[in-house]
């Protein structure tokens, strides 16, 4: 009985909820279509005639609004086609797409073909609309193309693409013309890492800083990547390597401080829990324990820095000179119990008292924590200079 009732219920529930939903998108029709989105109108329309075929309100928005719509487009195209804007086409062929799109929809109810028998397409205009924004787009390329900068070259590539997009092979050497403003546009990157043994400052401590390049190499991988940038590392600067920019990036500092000592004493008092059991029972009370910890800390500071200047290949004028600094500080502490019972500390107290003292990492291990750091904001200061690629 109450399985039955609950179903009943969970019916109920169900069709109401249709109810709503189709109420909604018949307000959202209406409203669209009194504020003069007729294409959106003609979507929910359509969509309600699919789940109710009779819908009277429906099949009479569909009808208004189409009539509306059509008009609207035919409007707006000779209105475009009248203006100087060059990528006007590109307007006019969204709107026959957007147009065919509608057709579809109608097509695919039937509900909705009967109140729209004969919906409009316009295949003769959108091919000759596409062929134009073809045109225009692959012009404007031609011209962007021919003033020989970076920024306008890349400009032509997009141009052309677009046109290919629009009607591809408008032109026979749009593909050779592609490739054209590809090749002008790509800022060719050379990378060369300086080796750490030429600096006396890092020669000194005999430190291998292959993390840091490692890094270096796969961040310059990933901006050989980039749709304008053809990077790699180079083992040497040459006069013959055609490249646009020289990256050069070298340590020139690694700082490890001496290691600092602190000591501190701390006293706590607290009551401990007892229990006792007598004659079957147990008596629970307190008991005031109080302790003296002396906690012991170690620590070496270490700072580096590293260079990043990016150089134009030709004229080697400094294009950016930036210094990438860091630190990174070890830390050990542990500590003695002086007097008293264990178990006045804390937990995080206990804890140390079980560390015993740890020995100074060497430099190579010092380093490798700072490299880290370093490799990671090095790569940040060339992708915030290269983003525009």
């Amino acid at each position: 009985m109450f399985l039955t009732m609950l179903s009943k219920k969970i019916v109920l529930f169900s069709l109401l909820l249709c109810e709503i939903v189709a109420f909604t998108a018949c307000t959202s029709g209406k409203r669209a279509f009194e504020n003069g989105d007729y294409g959106r109108a003609i979507y929910l329309a359509v969509d309600r005639l699919r789940r109710t075929p009779e819908h009277s309100k429906s099949r009479h928005t569909l009808d208004k609004a189409y009539q509306l719509y059509i008009k609207k487009n035919e409007s707006d195209v000779k209105n475009i086609e009248a203006s100087v804007h060059p990528f006007k086409w590109d307007d006019i062929v969204n709107i026959y797409q957007h147009t065919h799109a509608v057709y579809d929809q109608i097509r695919a109810c039937p509900a909705a073909l009967e109140v729209v028998p004969q919906p409009v397409r316009y295949d003769e205009r959108l091919q000759t609309a596409r062929r134009n924004a073809a045109e225009a787009h692959y012009e404007a390329g031609i011209t962007d193309l021919s003033l020989n900068k970076r920024e306008k070259a890349r400009s032509a590539y997009f141009q052309f693409q677009k046109a290919q997009e629009f009607f591809p092979n408008i032109k026979s050497d749009i593909l050779a013309r592609m490739t054209e403003a590809k090749q002008k546009a790509t800022l060719r990157v050379a990378v060369f890492y300086s080796p750490i043994a030429i600096n006396f400052n890092l020669q000194k401590y005999s430190l291998v800083d292959a993390i840091t390049r490692n890094e270096i190499d796969r961040y310059t991988q990933d901006l050989d990547k980039r749709e304008f940038i053809d990077a790699e590392m180079i083992p040497e600067p040459t006069p013959q390597q055609e490249v646009e920019d020289l990256v050069r990036l070298a340590y020139t500092q690694f700082n490890p401080e001496q290691p600092q000592y602190k000591e501190t004493v701390e006293q706590r008092l607290d009551s401990v829990r007892i229990e006792r059991t007598s004659n079957g029972q147990t008596f629970v009370s307190y008991e005031k324990v109080w302790a003296e910890i002396a906690i012991r800390e170690k620590s070496v500071r270490t700072t580096g820095m590293f260079e990043v200047l990016i150089n134009d290949a030709e004229t080697a004028q400094i294009l950016f000179n930036q210094s990438v600094s860091d630190e990174y500080i070890w830390t050990h502490r542990w500590a003695t119990l002086r007097n008293g019972d264990q178990r006045a500390l804390t937990e995080e107290q206990r804890k140390l008292l079980q560390q015993s003292e740890q020995l100074v990492p060497s430099y190579q291990m010092l380093f490798d924590e700072l490299q880290r750091k370093i490799a990671g904001k090095t790569k940040e200061k060339i992708s915030e200079y290269y983003k525009g690629y």
